[in-house]
């Protein structure tokens, strides 16, 4: 049997052994390694009532694991041809659209890259019916390969500067845009110096954190308005499961229909692979405005 589809009967196996396991009491050699430094735990809660949680923990001092996010549409700056009020900033897409497109050659179009998870990032709009519209805008900042995509709003980021290093900040006009790779803004931090934070809402989330250290980066997401399977959660208790986790400070990300966390699994005793979400959206998958993906560096595709 190989490795990698040992890790995907590992996967399940953890999953089912933390149905009873409260977050308070959860522990990072429960998960599962779905590759190296990329660690993922599913979570079945009763309370505060019924909730299905997915939690991914990636070690940043892996040298191998790179991320990358969506980059400008070659339109970019043009009018949206179905809002004209909007310019054209990013093409929507799935998150596992994301993932497989980045998974392509570059002569067939692709990145090269051997992408193996993503998850969805920042706001957008226009955001009114019909709520299809092909391109994405106002997304706060985002840069994509050292390039502003999207210029800077009053909403915290999450940014891996060029030397490096990672963050969770909320930038200003001052600040030096020259220096980061790569960034994604979301809502608002729901944790800060290991201080939850948030309101009462209900909704589908998404959140990223990052331990104290700087060395783990956490991605959350929780499936809501799907009664007899999970009713979503309060941006205040991401804050507070983030620091359970391991986290120090965090964000929460574009949530309700937007949350998706895909992931490159086996998908068969031969070892054949695919593309799978690892949360439950409760209906299609939604086209988003930005993704972050993480690539292995040693096995970039040709």
């Amino acid at each position: 049997m190989s490795s990698f589809f040992l890790s995907f009967i590992l996967f399940f196996s953890s999953a089912l052994f933390l149905l009873a396991d409260p977050v308070k009491n959860f522990a990072w050699t429960q998960a599962t390694e779905l590759y190296p430094g990329i660690q993922h735990a599913s979570l079945a809660l009763e309370e505060p009532r019924l909730l299905k949680l997915n939690v991914v923990r990636i070690d940043l001092e892996r040298p191998e694991i790179g991320f990358c996010c969506t980059s400008a549409d070659p339109d970019w700056g043009k009018p949206m041809p179905d809002a004209e009020d909007f310019s054209i900033r990013t093409r929507r897409q799935t998150t596992v659209a994301f993932v497989r497109h980045a998974r392509l050659p570059k002569e067939r179009g692709g990145l090269g890259l051997n992408m193996v998870m993503a998850v969805n990032a920042t706001p957008w709009s226009p955001w009114r019916k019909p709520f299809n519209h092909k391109y994405a805008d106002n997304m706060g900042l985002v840069i994509s390969a050292g390039k502003l995509v999207s210029a800077l709003n009053k909403r915290p980021s999450f940014i891996i500067y060029k030397n490096g290093e990672f963050a969770l900040q909320q930038l200003n006009e001052k600040s030096d845009l020259s220096t980061i790779e790569l960034a994604l803004s979301g809502f608002s931090f729901v944790l800060q110096n290991g201080v939850p934070t948030g309101d009462k809402a209900l909704h589908p989330r998404t959140a990223y954190g990052l331990s104290k250290d700087k060395k783990y980066l956490f991605l959350l997401t929780v499936d809501g308005r799907q009664k007899n399977w999970s009713l979503g959660a309060t941006t205040r208790e991401l804050g507070e499961w983030l620091l359970q986790f391991g986290a120090w400070e965090g964000i929460n990300m574009d949530g309700g229909g937007s949350t998706s966390l895909a992931c490159l699994l086996p998908d068969s005793a031969e070892g054949k692979e695919s593309i799978k979400l690892l949360n439950q959206t409760g209906g299609g998958m939604r086209s988003v405005a930005t993704n972050l993906g993480i690539y292995l560096k040693h096995a970039d595709k040709p």
